[in-house]
């Protein structure tokens, strides 16, 4: 059943103010709204666009409020405005409001942005005290809803919270998220007289921004890395040789990309990398820690598995099979991509020699899907499948923190055969031997 469509006196109608949903939006042009208060002059306030009301607040059609006054304004006579009550609670409202916005209106990616901040941010501006306020979006639907990813989302995030001059800009038009982002950092006087300057000149000390932003994270980058790469050779041991029948092994390939979760920038890994022919140079000659009849156990990305296969195959093993791990949730596991946005990692198995596959009873599905967790970290169901597979015998993981387990993970069981080994630049643990097999 539609609401009722019900007069409101010109006192009435002052004394209206817009729900913080409605003020999600920007207002009309001055333009704009004395063009409907024209078209209200000649030809009166339309009853079939009323003005909707939600809990006694605008909740849409605020320009046509502000023409109505400006109509008075400008004529000296008051042409009878209308107003329906919105039916439904407050998640209906917003979806109403979303609708009918983008609707009528043409907003860049960058306005969108802002907008979903602001909504995610709810608790800042709306009604705090409303029993339904919970069931307003998260980020992520936010962003889902206005069809805008979640890293411009952070990035409008943080212009928000700059204050209103570069929030106005980007809802203005003027600015982009990604050239406001670069003049957060400005002090009030100078961001105020840049953005009274031409918008060539903005863009201009943005990017001058950018490229100072740029080189001091890379000095940063490169700081940390070498420190990193100096204590981890300083720490690392030699391979124990021709030890294990079991190994697994996740790789610190060098270019890899990181990114930060919160800020979507490219980062450095956490620990020093390895070029390729570092790699294959671990097992060179008779320095394998693998056994002649063995198997291992490779993590690669897909745009490493050429380069994996032909690192266990230089390693001496010959590749079988492998392992799929999918990365649960909607958007939570991919990455960033060029071709498609990966959202699982294989687990390459390669054997050599005589080493016998698991028994038959202990096999398992290839593709598991669990959620992703920290940058480089993998599920520890691979780790509990190999120790199952071959509970007897002794395994060795290349490149693992021990320190980085939690408590009940298989592989921090002692036992007298069986037991895991560590190896690598973080790989110390209590009493054993630093960055050696423990």
């Amino acid at each position: 059943m539609t609401p009722a469509t019900t007069k409101i006196s010109q006192a009435k109608l002052e004394a209206l103010e817009a729900h913080t949903l409605a003020n999600l939006f920007p207002f009309a042009s001055d333009d704009e709204v004395d063009s409907i208060a024209l078209g209200i002059i000649s030809r009166g306030f339309r009853k079939d666009r009323p003005i909707i009301l939600f809990k006694g607040q605008i909740l849409d059609v605020r320009n046509r409020r502000r023409a109505a006054l400006k109509a008075v304004e400008l004529s000296g006579k008051y042409r009878t405005a209308y107003v329906q009550n919105f039916v439904g609670d407050i998640s209906d409202a917003l979806e109403f409001v979303l609708s009918e916005n983008l609707r009528r209106r043409h907003m860049s990616v960058s306005q969108k942005a802002i907008i979903a901040a602001n909504l995610a941010q709810w608790e800042l501006g709306m009604n705090q005290h409303d029993e339904q306020a919970a069931n307003l979006p998260t980020q992520k639907h936010a962003a889902k809803a206005l069809s805008v990813s979640e890293r411009t989302i952070r990035m409008a995030n943080r212009i928000c919270e700059r204050g209103p001059e570069l929030e106005k800009a980007v809802m203005t038009g003027l600015l982009t998220v990604h050239t406001a982002e670069a003049l957060i950092e400005l002090g009030d006087k100078e961001l105020v007289k840049v953005l009274a300057g031409e918008q060539k000149a903005v863009l201009v000390r943005a990017k001058e921004i950018r490229t100072s932003r740029k080189q001091v994270s890379r000095q940063m980058r490169t700081a940390k890395i070498n420190a990193i790469a100096a204590q981890g050779s300083g720490q690392m041991s030699a391979l124990p040789i021709g030890s294990y029948p079991l190994i697994l092994c996740d790789a610190p390939w060098e270019n890899e990309v990181v990114y930060d979760e919160e800020t979507g920038n490219e980062k450095s890994p956490p620990y020093p990398t390895m070029s390729i022919p570092e790699i294959m140079g671990l097992f060179d000659g008779d320095k394998s820690p693998a056994l002649e009849d063995a198997a291992i156990f490779f993590w690669v990305t897909n745009n490493r598995l050429d380069d994996g296969i032909d690192v266990i195959r230089h390693w001496g093993f010959d590749y079988v099979t492998s392992y799929a791990w999918g990365k649960e949730g909607e958007t939570e596991g991919m990455g960033m991509g060029f071709w498609v946005r990966d959202c699982h990692e294989v687990l390459l198995i390669g054997k050599r020699g005589k080493m016998l596959p698991p028994d038959q009873t202990t096999l398992e599905r290839s593709l598991h899907y669990l959620r992703k967790k920290k940058h480089s970290e993998k599920p520890e169901l691979f780790a509990r499948i190999i120790d199952k597979q071959w509970p007897d015998l002794p395994k060795l993981e290349l490149f693992q923190r021990k320190q980085s387990l939690v408590e009940g993970d298989i592989r921090l069981h002692k036992r007298e055969k069986g037991r895991w080994s560590f190896w690598g630049f973080e790989a110390s643990a209590e009493g054993g031997e630093a960055g050696g097999a423990v």
